[in-house]
């Protein structure tokens, strides 16, 4: 099959980003050719591969932060209209917002979307993060921007969730009912191994706009009261 892969922007190896990236490989690795769609690709850290071609709509100037991504957002879906007219792909998908306000239906062609994340626009956790200067008047572009965005998933055929979690809220904020399809594990990395059982606490994170901050301060309380365990802390780019 021939599938558009359309991401926001691919700048760093980490969250939705990452599992794009991955979905692509294991595609290409099965057969299928991949157009990966986006406004910018750092082409150092993801580059064009066997069945993977890599295609930006913008440049980086152009990401979701800047005045510039809202000026020319009717220019990138004509761009990606455009793409999708001559590659004549089986399957369009896209992974996650912003890319779903490019959303639209193509000569039948079937669209699916993976929301990995709306907490951008429905919740306060990454706003709380932004300078006061941004985030108030974000708090109220965002009204608008939540009636553009919903406007556009009539145009998905499927939209599949990877917890029940998300399923849930999308439930609620777009009345749509998706697929839940559970993320696998690669076995071959992560295996069950006799060993000793130690006493653990797990957390994740990746950076202060998902408040990283908050895990290490917990952290160091509890290590106070208790020192029958350990902590690890994953990060999107280390281990601490």
């Amino acid at each position: 099959m021939k599938i558009v892969m359309v991401m926001p922007y691919l700048k760093s190896i980490g969250g939705a980003t990452r599992y794009g990236w991955e979905l692509s490989e294991y595609l290409a690795s099965c057969g299928d050719e991949v157009i990966l769609v986006s406004l910018y690709t750092d082409q150092t850290l993801f580059p064009a591969k066997k069945n993977i071609r890599i295609v930006d709509l913008a440049d980086e100037q152009s990401l979701t932060q800047s005045i510039k991504f809202w000026l020319n957002l009717g220019k990138t879906r004509k761009k990606l209209f455009n793409l999708i007219k001559k590659e004549k792909p089986d399957i369009i998908f896209f992974n996650h917002y912003p890319s779903t306000m490019w959303a639209q239906k193509i000569d039948n062609i079937p669209t699916l979307c993976y929301p990995q994340d709306i907490n951008l626009l429905y919740t306060n956790t990454y706003i709380n993060n932004l300078p006061f200067s941004k985030r108030i008047p974000w708090r109220f572009i965002r009204l608008f921007v939540r009636f553009y965005d919903k406007s556009k998933w009539k145009y998905f055929d499927e939209v599949i969730c990877h917890s029940d979690f998300t399923a849930k809220n999308v439930r609620k904020f777009y009345n749509i009912n998706p697929k839940v399809m559970l993320l696998g594990t690669n076995t071959t990395k992560f295996s069950p191994k006799s060993t000793i059982k130690s006493n653990c606490i797990l957390t994740l994170g990746d950076t202060k706009i998902r408040r990283a901050d908050l895990l290490l301060k917990a952290a160091a309380k509890l290590s106070t009261k208790r020192k029958d365990f350990k902590i690890w802390k994953i990060m999107q780019d280390q281990v601490l």
